[in-house]
């Protein structure tokens, strides 16, 4: 399914998934947010979880990397967005990737995404600090909460990647390693997956403009992660639309009566 957005220089192009980019292998969503407004905010991976909008305006902001959509902190059901319910990201290998700006930090356990029930229990979930470091995830209702420090900055673009191999799991903040821990739950929760929306706290959402997400049934390599923050779009492609021309004739040459 292409999906029209502005680039940064703002002009409107179709892109969608290459599946033949070895980035694209196993991918189960990918979500890129921007200026279209519901009709170009759609997932490429065909077939799954097509975005739910909040029934509030768009929230639309120009970055460095391009538009995005804002969620404030106090975001409610009427600004969050979401992808419904489609599959159990916790179920075996996955990869989850997140790009983003944050607009602030705003407490010590804002929501980044999540996909969880309206008590906390979580399918998969991930939550920033008020310094910008990573200080909780949750797969399969299983939790880490130990801080990793990620080096993200407000108004920077901040790109985050999880991957878990069995029950191994490794972060990555901006292409590097920031830590590895063992989870290997595999509890479904039958929810949406929500951007910048805590569903058990409000107190507990973010403040971030998001820019893209994508998760695979596979655990991505180091070598994945790095390309990814440096080739953002690597594995887009343009859409190639037929080229029309327009054949002018000239009008005739009038020519000027002179009269001796």
């Amino acid at each position: 399914m292409p999906l029209s957005i502005k680039s940064r220089r703002n002009e409107q192009r179709l892109l969608r998934v290459n599946f033949n980019h070895g980035l694209a292998r196993g991918m189960l969503d990918c979500i890129i947010f921007g200026p279209q407004g519901q009709n170009g905010l759609v997932n490429l991976v065909a077939g799954n979880g097509q975005p739910t909008p909040g029934t509030g305006s768009r929230n639309w902001r120009v970055t460095l990397d391009g538009a995005g959509l804002y969620v404030p902190t106090a975001a409610t059901t009427t600004l969050s967005w979401s992808i419904p319910n489609h599959v159990n990201y916790s179920a075996g290998d996955v990869s989850a990737r997140i790009r983003f700006v944050p607009v602030s930090f705003p407490h010590n356990f804002a929501a980044v995404y999540t996909k969880q029930d309206n008590v906390g229990n979580r399918e998969i979930g991930l939550y920033l600090d008020s310094s910008g470091n990573q200080d909780f995830f949750s797969i399969g209702t299983a939790n880490d909460s130990t801080v990793y420090t990620t080096n993200f900055a407000v108004g920077k673009v901040a790109e985050h990647v999880m991957t878990r191999s069995g029950s191994s799991i490794t972060y990555y903040a901006n292409g590097a390693s920031i830590g590895t821990i063992s989870l290997a739950n595999t509890t479904a929760i039958a929810q949406p997956l929500s951007f910048g929306r805590d569903a058990a706290q409000t107190t507990q959402s973010g403040d971030f403009t998001y820019l893209s997400f994508q998760t695979w049934n596979r655990a991505l390599s180091a070598a994945e992660a790095l390309q990814l923050f440096q080739q953002p779009e690597a594995f887009l492609t343009p859409v190639v639309e037929p080229v029309y021309l327009a054949l002018s004739v000239a009008p005739p040459i009038l020519h000027a009566q002179i009269l001796l």
